[in-house]
């Protein structure tokens, strides 16, 4: 049998979206496994130095983490930053009872001139998110310069996921550690904000820094394909505006929601009677066994 060209084989198999294929080929590195220095800023010591740092940074990757998947009704647990490879700072305001966390108030008033400051570019895996969430606490996350999800999207937008998991496999071979090795999952699930703090600072951490790794890889493949612009000037300004949107929600009607419910059901039960007579006899008519 002819040796198997096992690029080839993961080029096909990630554009038919075989991941679990994928992995099988791929030889992937885990944090277990690579010199990985992740600082809990947990302490006043800390914090001065990490803000001494984050103050002389023109660009860094963000990400925060949060009590909720939807971002409006999200209170902050920890931020975390990231500003070079295989480097990572997470900053908790909330943690499991008798863990020190940092004061929150303080945080976010230290944060928010650099944070806004249109001079320090910010990077983010789905920033918009975490422009939500931030804004909510207070501060309008400014100079969103670069989203590795947008931009996988432009350079492969026939791709079906572009979360960080799978770019981190595809782009860097590297295997982020899951979320439900945090918080469970099913009845059993926990909340972000119980997870003990060493654990959710390497989660949180390898976020940020994933983040910023692929930044590094993926800025020149959009200019190699000749799609910067476009991710420059049309699709980066596009999420301040999605920001707005998301943040002011959209007034619905309830009342005609109501009634047009009411005669939706109407006009259902009526069809399903008649369904009925047509047959003959009562039987499941959602069931695609009929």
């Amino acid at each position: 049998m002819d040796k198997v060209n096992k690029a080839q084989l993961q080029e096909i198999f990630r554009e038919l979206d075989f991941k679990k294929f994928m992995l099988e080929l791929t030889d992937l590195e885990s944090a277990e496994e690579v010199s990985l220095h992740y600082t809990l800023v947990n302490t006043p010591e800390r914090y001065r130095k990490f803000l001494g740092e984050l103050k002389q940074q023109q660009v860094f990757a963000v990400d925060v983490e949060t009590t909720s998947v939807a971002p409006v009704e999200a209170d902050i647990v920890g931020i975390s930053f990231s500003w070079k490879e295989q480097t990572g700072h997470y900053l908790p305001l909330k943690g499991p009872e008798g863990e020190q966390c940092l004061s929150a108030d303080e945080v976010i008033r230290d944060l928010k001139p650099i944070l806004e400051n249109d001079a320090i570019a910010k990077v983010g895996q789905n920033i918009k998110f975490d422009a939500i969430v931030l804004r909510g606490a207070g501060i309008e996350l400014r100079e969103k310069s670069f989203d590795t999800m947008v931009a996988s999207y432009l350079l492969d937008p026939g791709k079906r996921r572009h979360n960080l998991d799978d770019l981190a496999i595809e782009f860097l071979s590297y295997k982020t550690i899951p979320i439900e090795d945090l918080i469970g999952k099913g009845k059993s699930r926990s909340v972000m904000a119980e997870v003990p703090l060493d654990a959710i600072c390497r989660y949180s951490a390898e976020d940020a820094d994933i983040t910023w790794r692929l930044f590094r890889l993926m800025e020149p493949k959009l200019h190699e394909a000749r799609i910067e612009k476009l991710f420059r000037e049309v699709e980066m300004p596009l999420i301040d505006v999605l920001v707005d949107m998301e943040s002011a929600g959209v007034t619905i009607d309830s009342g005609l929601l109501n009634r047009m419910s009411e005669e939706l059901a109407a006009m259902l039960e009526t069809l399903r009677e008649k369904i009925y007579r047509e047959a003959g006899e009562e039987f499941n008519i959602d069931s695609r066994n009929n």
